[in-house]
């Protein structure tokens, strides 16, 4: 799919489909997008495109995938919820500049969400909770090149933890944190 646009809260489930290739949107339009992908699947891929328009979205299962992403809109007023299992995964996620994405929306992580990312560090700009323990994963590319960690820019905060894999890093860089 090219070009998706919601009018209205929506769930996208069963087995896995890519959206946003080659310069595509994804218009959240300010609704929610629920993903419930089977295990088996290959993540929801969001490609080469850009989402001008943001909502909340929730990852009951399966996985969302942000790769060669160029542009995300909105700020911390919405939330990308990573449940128990699911996974975030980004690959070579940047800006023309080459920076590096920086992703402003809020991120939940509940316990037993994973986070892994191939090429470019990951950095989150905007806040972020943590609930249980989430993981922080070494996901190797066809390159040999892999995640090396997972940089949060904004108030970091929850009851819970992260397990940070061999190899790996989580650098928490705003100085008005206090999470331990």
């Amino acid at each position: 799919l090219r070009y998706v646009s919601l009018l209205g809260d929506a769930t996208f489930c069963g087995q896995a489909f890519t959206v946003c290739t080659w310069g595509g949107t994804l218009n959240l339009n300010g609704h929610e997008l629920t993903l419930a992908l089977s295990e088996q699947s290959q993540p929801m891929q969001l490609l080469y495109g850009q989402i001008p328009t943001m909502g909340n979205v929730t990852v009951e299962s399966g996985s969302i995938q942000f790769a060669e992403q160029r542009t995300v809109s909105g700020g911390s007023e919405w939330t990308l919820r990573i449940k128990k299992n699911a996974v975030l995964y980004t690959y070579n996620t940047y800006q023309y500049n080459n920076n590096g994405l920086q992703f402003p929306w809020k991120l939940q992580l509940d316990d037993g969400a994973i986070v892994r990312n191939a090429r470019y560090d990951l950095v989150w700009s905007g806040p972020a909770t943590v609930s249980g323990t989430a993981s922080i994963v070494r996901q190797e590319d066809s390159w040999g090149q892999w995640f090396k960690g997972l940089t949060i820019g904004g108030i970091l905060s929850g009851n819970g933890a992260f397990d940070v894999q061999k190899g790996q890093f989580l650098s928490v860089t705003n100085a008005l944190n206090d999470f331990t």
